[in-house]
């Protein structure tokens, strides 16, 4: 998995504010600052101009490094994503009652629940789930 890290460089006499993206192994990539978009917009578009460069394509998570000037981007693998669609597709299954038995009991019931419910309070994925059930035709409960 590839890391990206940007990193602000102020302007000189000869040249304006300015993010450098870089990642291990390739040439780094200079972006002019945008002063329409925010920092991490700014940031973000730094690591994508690197990205399009390479051929690199993928979501990817930000944020902030201890540098204030700083951001690291990794890609998610596409693993992960398939993994948070079959916990959402199960959600929508046991929420609708298409299974077989009461799956709260069983180990997976509680652990899709406790990703997705609202309720549960811990539900990290409750809003994008609710997101989810919403586009796929259902009307959340």
């Amino acid at each position: 998995m590839k890391a990206i890290v940007t990193k602000y460089v102020g302007p000189t006499n000869t040249k304006p504010s300015r993010i450098v993206a870089k990642a291990e192994g390739v040439k780094s990539v200079t972006v002019s600052y945008d002063h329409s978009l925010n920092v991490a917009d700014n940031h973000k578009a730094a690591a994508l101009a690197l990205c399009n460069r390479m051929g690199w394509t993928g979501d990817m998570a930000s944020g902030g490094m201890p540098e204030a000037d700083s951001y690291c981007h990794c890609f998610i693998p596409a693993e992960f994503q398939q993994a948070k669609q079959a916990v959402f597709e199960t959600r929508l299954a046991m929420r609708d009652g298409l299974n077989n038995g009461n799956p709260w009991c069983r180990k997976y019931g509680r652990v899709v629940g406790a990703l997705t419910d609202i309720d549960i309070g811990a539900g990290v994925w409750a809003g994008e789930f609710e997101a989810f059930a919403a586009t796929s035709g259902e009307v959340a409960a």
